[in-house]
């Protein structure tokens, strides 16, 4: 696929392909090749459109003969995608008139940002081995220089990134524990339910329920060489049954 110049995005769960077919032929030449994958994978598809250079958006529907949907996309976005915002200002950089590369993609973060939907911002250097990030719980900036980091052998840690830290947390991890997970997942845990997952109570489902699945995730999850069929069954009944 990398021929194909193939771009995988995950998009609210649904996974999208996208392809560019310059030198490979029709459409159709694709999907046949496309669909005989898929279909050794058991994984079901669906060829949505073809892009182009129109700003415009056509959706045909061949049964009826017409386009339901046929406006340009300034309609459905007002000013140009934050992502195409985001592409002329990484054209548009030069290292002698703007600040430095950090700086500037900090900038392009916030440009593209949509204004009360993002909580957090993750910026990653790679050559300086360093992730920039904010969240909403700490609006400062802050970072992780991974060049400093221990990463021989020894206990799991974790890093509560809301904490009340500054400047670089490569020394601000703890051990990891069940109950320190758990805390942090419980606090988490009562935010959604507050803004979003109202609705699971009414199915038994509390906030402590919730974030004792997340807290005890590595559990359940890891493999461990000759454990019992009913280990995650066993596990499973620890945090319903609590």
């Amino acid at each position: 696929m990398a021929v194909l110049k193939a771009v995988l995005e995950r998009a609210q769960e649904d996974p999208s392909l996208l392809c560019d077919l310059e030198g490979v032929g029709p459409i159709a030449k694709l999907e046949k090749a496309f669909a005989a994958i898929c279909e050794r994978e058991r994984c079901p598809f669906a060829v949505v459109g073809e892009a182009t250079q129109e700003l415009h958006l056509t959706l045909t529907d061949s049964e009826f003969d017409n386009a339901p949907v046929d406006l340009p996309m300034s309609v459905l976005f007002g000013k140009a995608p934050r992502f195409v915002r985001a592409a002329k200002m990484l054209d548009a950089y030069d290292e002698r008139a703007h600040a430095s590369p950090t700086e500037y993609a900090l900038d392009m973060l916030r440009e593209i940002r949509i204004r009360g939907w993002n909580k957090w911002a993750i910026l990653v250097d790679v050559k300086k081995m360093s992730v920039y990030f904010h969240t909403n719980g700490n609006r400062e900036l802050r970072y992780i220089a991974f060049a400093s980091v221990d990463f021989s052998e020894g206990p799991t840690e974790l890093l509560d990134i809301h904490g009340d830290l500054s400047g670089d947390l490569a020394t601000e991890f703890v051990d990891y524990t069940y109950e320190r997970n758990l805390a942090h997942a419980e606090e988490r845990a009562k935010y959604l339910f507050r803004e979003r997952f109202k609705g699971l109570v009414d199915n038994g489902v509390t906030a402590r329920i919730y974030a004792k699945r997340f807290a005890d995730y590595s559990a359940r999850m890891r493999t461990v060489t000759g454990s019992e069929p009913d280990d995650l069954e066993r596990t499973e009944a620890r945090y319903v049954g609590e």
